[in-house]
């Protein structure tokens, strides 16, 4: 499987700080092309995920983590153990977000946009946390 560090992906380590002590970090998208008879599966821990159908050929995952406890460096310390992993295998593009703090997650929260093309098989495995699918 191949696998991102997501604090690699991190765009220059941008933090923005927002009412309520809040930290957000946004990470760097990542893309995948897909065929037209490909299937798509994506592994969600925990958190907001929402699904946006496109009419292109290409997969695409954008990842914003927000604290609302500790500063900058407890989310960047956080956000490293994140991995976006991925194979692309037999038809099937499976993507996961591994890493999740399960132990020390207060005040911190996963939100994932994913792009899909709308005529694609779509399969969704999620904990705990708010779906929304639009178009597909």
């Amino acid at each position: 499987m191949k696998s991102l560090v997501l604090a690699a992906a991190l765009l220059a380590s941008v933090a923005l700080a927002v009412p309520a002590r809040a930290v957000v970090l946004q990470t760097e998208a990542r893309t995948w092309k897909v065929g037209p008879d490909h299937r798509v599966r994506v592994d969600f821990p925990v958190g907001a995920l929402h699904v946006q159908a496109t009419d292109g050929d290409e997969v695409r995952v954008e990842l914003q983590v927000r604290c609302r406890r500790g500063g900058t460096a407890d989310c960047q310390r956080k956000t490293r153990r994140l991995r976006l992993e991925h194979t692309n295998e037999g038809g099937q593009l499976r993507i996961k977000v591994e890493g999740y703090p399960k132990f020390d997650s207060k005040g911190f929260s996963l939100e994932a946009l994913v792009r899909v093309p709308r005529r694609l098989a779509l399969n969704v495995d999620m904990g705990v946390g708010e779906l929304k699918v639009d178009g597909m």
